[in-house]
């Protein structure tokens, strides 16, 4: 399982077609630290006096890996919304974290729907 924290700088816009709808966009730096682990077993046959391979009963070798890496991307995003008043507002949008290959060769990207709901003052 993989882990992702880290952190954003870029910048937002927000633009109202009308009274009633919206649509934004996001976009900027993004630096996580991925970390995670990973557990895999490897059965093998160990041959007995008088039983040949495979064993009835294989041995079991369990592998266990941990990482942890900081790597740097870009980030995008788009959405829209409805304002129900000039208090509040629903949006849904959809973002997309791109960061660099890891070390072992493996890509953490993150595609990311939200719901989101806004209450002005």
């Amino acid at each position: 399982a993989l882990k992702d924290r880290g952190w954003l700088l870029g910048g937002n816009l927000k633009y109202n077609i009308n009274n009633s709808w919206y649509v934004s966009a996001r976009g900027g730096w993004y630096r996580p630290q991925i970390s995670g682990s990973e557990t895999s077993t490897y059965q093998r046959c160990v041959p007995t006096p008088g039983v040949l391979c495979p064993s009835v009963l294989p041995a079991v070798t369990f592998y266990q890996y941990q990482y942890s890496q900081t790597v740097s991307g870009e980030y995008f995003g788009v959405g829209a919304g409805f304002n129900f008043s000039s208090d509040f507002s629903l949006g849904l949008s959809y973002d997309y974290y791109r960061s660099n290959r890891l070390s072992n060769d493996f890509k953490a990207d993150v595609g990311l729907y939200s719901l989101s709901a806004e209450y002005r003052f």
